[in-house]
């Protein structure tokens, strides 16, 4: 038989592609703990990814939305199971991704957006706060008012839990105006250290 050797340039969209599907599960996944109302949703693809097919996106996607659930989601079952769940995924591309040469954009009740920079997947939109953020394992946040003190509360009730902050994100509109923390944790909270949390005045 005949063996067929990847050039370098394939191997590099073999990467590229996989990177873009890793993307899109954890766009999925941080939707579904961000905005658990999963109906209504649009999967808009932008600037470089809007030239291909997006079937394998819209799969990825859907598998990160019920990643802690018992399903086991493939490019074969997604749409499927994504029924049976009243899940419908509306498709939208458009040549237009701004500042980034690719972006993937999540929207229902919440707008969430993502891309690759330097070859790993960053989330760089939260409603309508542009950020930079590099997933991680536990990811705290926050929707609170910028004012003093704010973020030294919260740090201090984590570190009584015992609990280490190894990133801390801010994006927000002005300064004293609303804004969002997002916080990489290394270790996941306790329901009393949420609840202590959410007690908070912030």
């Amino acid at each position: 038989f005949f063996f067929k050797q990847k050039t370098a340039y394939e191997i590099n969209r073999s990467l590229e592609f996989r990177r873009v599907l890793f993307r899109s599960r954890l766009l999925g996944r941080f939707y579904a703990k961000f905005a658990p109302d999963l109906t209504g949703l649009t999967l808009e693809v932008a600037g470089d990814l809007a030239r291909h097919d997006t079937g394998a996106l819209v799969a990825a996607t859907i598998g990160g939305l019920l990643a802690d659930t018992e399903e086991r989601v493939n490019v074969v079952n997604a749409a499927a199971i994504a029924k049976s769940r009243g899940i419908a995924i509306a498709e939208h591309k458009t040549a237009d991704a701004g500042r980034h040469a690719s972006l993937l954009t999540l929207r229902g009740s919440a707008r969430i957006a993502g891309t690759v920079a330097n070859g790993e997947p960053r989330l760089v939109r939260l409603e309508d706060y542009w950020l930079d953020l590099s997933p991680a394992e536990h990811l705290l946040v926050t929707h609170h008012s910028d004012r003093p003190g704010t973020v030294g509360r919260i740090g201090v009730l984590l570190g009584e839990a015992d609990i280490n902050i190894s990133a801390l994100t801010l994006a927000r509109s002005e300064p004293r105006a609303d804004a969002f923390m997002i916080l990489a944790l290394d270790d996941a909270p306790s329901a009393a250290t949420l609840a202590t949390l959410r007690t908070l005045d912030a």
